[in-house]
């Protein structure tokens, strides 16, 4: 019997990279944008979360670093689509002189991250 194996979800993807950032630098800090868990609930909860502060095309996670140092990464399956609002906030937060990439991967996040962490710090 052939099972086909499905690929791994966003969601799937972002737990595991939060679980090893939190391993490889416990000292940092890792948060997550809460605009899926908006999203789901509804004009209503867009609504008072939007009132809130909440933004649209917020990046997925925020990595806090020494000396006010803050990468953001979008989470995206291999086939995820950046969505316009993502795009155009991505595109402002760069032109503030913030850090954003785009991770399609667990393998990918770990290389963006490390990169990022040895241009900044050499280590932490």
């Amino acid at each position: 019997m052939n099972k086909t194996i499905k690929p791994p979800t966003e969601s799937q993807i972002q737990q595991q990279c939060v679980e090893w950032f939190k391993m490889q630098y416990p000292k940092l800090k890792i948060a997550a944008s809460m605009n899926g868990g908006y999203l789901a609930g509804g004009y209503r909860s867009f609504a008072r979360h939007k009132a809130e502060g909440a933004l649209v095309g917020d990046p997925d996670l925020r990595i806090m670093a020494n000396n006010g140092k803050t990468l953001y990464i979008e989470m995206k399956t291999p086939r995820g689509v950046i969505s316009s609002e993502q795009s155009k906030l991505h595109k402002e937060l760069l032109d503030m002189g913030h850090t954003v990439y785009v991770a399609r991967s667990f393998d990918e996040f770990k290389n963006l991250v490390d990169s990022w962490m040895v241009l900044n710090f050499d280590k932490q």
